[in-house]
Formats: structure tokens, C-alpha cells, sequence
């Protein structure tokens, strides 16, 4: 039985609608948002990054609005790990090797204030880049019914991407919003993270901007 027009989920996105074999319930969604934390800002660097995170509020103001589930997912090492690992406990930037680990209850670990999650929402804390190794991701969602992901976050050649590939795996359908991701190197990395999703007819899923997502919640067409 189709469901009814208020509640049905259909986006305009690249290269096919999403999801890709007609509507679905809005419940069957949820919106990660992917490592939205202070750290970002000295890692991404103040450029470019005031048009994402404005992205990646429309995203969650959306979803919020239409009573979409949001998902926030933030990286950070346990205190004890970091301390009993020389890999973990940090970098040599003289060789250029790799950057110190984020550690959980740091500054840097905070969230932006700006996407902080609402009362009520899920946080996934996790290690590494893949928001589901190591974490409980994969059993909130099944928990939840959630059987398509949306992504949103930092950064677009890291988690998310990460994310989204072990997503695939996990049988889910997968939406990226291609503004409200950023990459480490925006013009060596970034059109690759979107190409690499949408290629081969949508390998890895389907792309779009934020305000066409949180339009189509919304019921409107952008």
C-alpha cells in the first residue's frame, strides 16, 4: 500500500531519485551527521568550511522539522587506549607521519556548536574512521528499522566516506549531501569522494545538495 504523501520519502538527486526504487516511509531514514567536532576547524582549516557547516545545519533543521531521525556520530580514542599505544599516542610530525589521536572529553572532541545534537537524539561515539567499527551504529539502526542513511559531516575523505562504503556492505541505501561534506584537500579529494560515490550508475549511492533534502522533506521540490 502506498504511503500516504505526507510521510513518503522521494529526493531528487544523482544519478538516480533516492532512493532508487520509490518512496519509502520516513521512519525507514535516518540523517548521520558524521564528526562534527571542534577538532575539524584546525584540521580543515576556516576556508570553505562556514559554507558546509551551514550546509549541515540545513540538513539537520530538515530532518528535525520533518521528524526525520538524526544520528550524530563523533570520533575519539578512550584516555587509557591513547596512553597504552604508541601508534595511538601520536604522530611525528617531523616525519610527516600521520596526527595525534583525538581523545574522548578533550576540547577538540567537543561538538561545533552549531551541530549539537537535540535532546534526545543518538550519539555514536567511535575510534576510528568507520562510525560502525567499533560502535553500537549497526544495532541502533536495525534496532530502529532505519534501512537508508543519509550522510553529512567531516571529513568527506575520511568517516564519511568510510562510512558509507561499510554502510553498503550492510545492505543500506546511502544519500551523500555534496555540500555538506568537506574533504581534507577540497580540490584534490573532494570532486573524487562525490565521483567515487555516484559512479558505475551510483556504486556506492546517490548525491545531492542539503537544501534539495531538506526541500524534499518538507514536500517541496527545489
Amino acid at each position: 500500500m502506498m504511503a500516504p504523501a505526507q510521510t513518503a520519502l522521494r529526493v531528487p538527486a544523482a544519478p538516480y531519485e533516492w532512493p532508487p526504487f520509490g518512496p519509502i516511509e520516513r521512519d525507514r531514514a535516518a540523517l548521520l551527521v558524521i564528526d562534527c567536532q571542534q577538532v575539524q576547524t584546525q584540521r580543515l582549516g576556516a576556508p570553505g568550511m562556514v559554507d558546509v557547516v551551514e550546509a549541515i545545519e540545513t540538513a539537520i533543521a530538515g530532518a528535525r522539522d520533518a521528524g526525520l531521525r538524526v544520528v550524530h556520530a563523533r570520533q575519539g580514542e578512550r584516555p587509557e587506549i591513547v596512553a597504552a599505544s604508541a601508534r595511538r599516542a601520536g604522530a611525528d610530525p617531523a616525519a610527516g607521519i600521520g596526527e595525534a589521536a583525538l581523545v574522548r572529553g578533550d576540547d577538540a572532541w567537543q561538538f561545533l556548536s552549531r551541530c549539537t545534537p537535540a535532546a534526545g537524539e543518538v550519539v555514536v561515539e567511535h575510534p576510528g574512521r568507520d562510525v560502525f567499527h567499533a560502535s553500537d551504529l549497526d544495532l541502533i539502526l536495525r534496532t530502529l528499522g532505519v534501512t537508508h542513511l543519509v550522510l553529512a559531516g567531516l571529513s568527506a575523505d575520511g568517516a564519511v566516506h568510510a562510512t558509507m562504503r561499510s554502510a553498503n556492505d550492510r545492505g543500506l541505501d546511502c544519500l551523500l549531501l555534496d555540500d555538506a561534506v568537506r574533504a581534507t584537500d577540497p580540490g584534490r579529494y573532494g570532486d573524487a569522494c562525490i565521483s567515487m560515490t555516484t559512479m558505475q550508475s551510483g556504486i556506492f549511492g546517490a548525491a545531492c545538495a542539503a537544501r534539495t533534502f531538506a526541500a524534499a522533506l518538507a514536500g517541496a521540490s527545489d
